[in-house]
């Protein structure tokens, strides 16, 4: 969260300081729906995280990280099909959000996007250095990824014509780096192997390739009408069927565990 804060307001800064208050605007508007979805799992997040305390006080690591690994699958095949959405339909969101006039915006949300399920799914164990008071270590490197972002963002923007796409890609890149560091780093402090934290991102993502891939195929079918009614009808009902086949394909063990803190 502290690391998605520090390089948003940075490149931000970056936008309007090489392109003019009129590009930050847009560039604003990209970064408050990314912030929606971050809200959006910070509320599922929440409700899992004193589950892994618990799992600490008791000085059980192998089960937490076995009660980890399973709320991030859960996390990220939950976000895989809405961030899926999000990257076929942008068009239709922003003309029924903000207007036509900035459908030109979607190909920043699909740049912004393609990394947030990457860090939905490991904003389950960011807290995991903190319960292990190892958060000094990571606040360092989130420093030092801060101080990249700007400096290749920077770059970008005077010695390339990529524009505010540059600095949306270096910003997801950066984003991406350190949120792939910080499972290394959970793993370490952990004691366990890395594959355990990085199973459940590639399962994540193939879950977001398959959404994509139907989401594609199904837009050739269906019309949404830009407004919100429709796009929220159609939104809805693809997701209640999605979310029904997660539930199915889920592990019996992996649903034992959910059920400890699913209303």
């Amino acid at each position: 969260c502290i690391c998605s804060n520090l390089t948003v307001n940075e490149s931000s800064s970056l936008s309007n300081i090489f392109f003019g208050s009129e590009v930050e605007g847009g560039f604003a508007i990209v970064v408050s729906l990314i912030s929606m979805t971050n809200t959006a799992c910070y509320s599922i997040v929440t409700a899992m995280e004193p589950l892994i305390y618990r799992c600490y006080s008791e000085g059980d690591n192998e089960k937490l990280v076995s009660v980890a690994t399973t709320m991030m699958r859960f996390v990220g095949l939950t976000f895989a099909m809405p961030i899926a959405f999000v990257l076929i339909f942008p068009d239709v969101i922003l003309s029924t959000w903000v207007g036509e006039e900035y459908v030109y915006l979607s190909d920043l949300i699909r740049i912004g996007f393609v990394p947030e399920l990457l860090f939905c799914v490991v904003a389950v164990v960011a807290n995991v250095p903190l319960t292990y008071l190892k958060m000094d270590i990571l606040a360092k490197y989130t420093l030092v990824f801060g101080i990249i972002n700007v400096v290749l963002a920077s770059l970008c923007s005077v010695i390339t014509n990529f524009n505010i796409q540059g600095i949306t890609a270096i910003w997801a890149i950066t984003i991406a780096c350190l949120s792939l560091y910080t499972v290394i780093f959970d793993a370490k402090i952990t004691s366990t192997r890395k594959s355990n934290f990085i199973k459940p991102i590639v399962e994540s993502y193939l879950a977001l390739a398959i959404s994509t891939g139907l989401l594609y195929i199904l837009s050739d079918y269906i019309s949404i009408s830009p407004n919100s009614i429709s796009l929220m009808l159609v939104f809805l009902s693809m997701f209640v069927v999605y979310f029904a086949i997660v539930m199915v394909i889920l592990p019996k063990k992996d649903k034992y565990v959910l059920e400890t803190f699913l209303p």
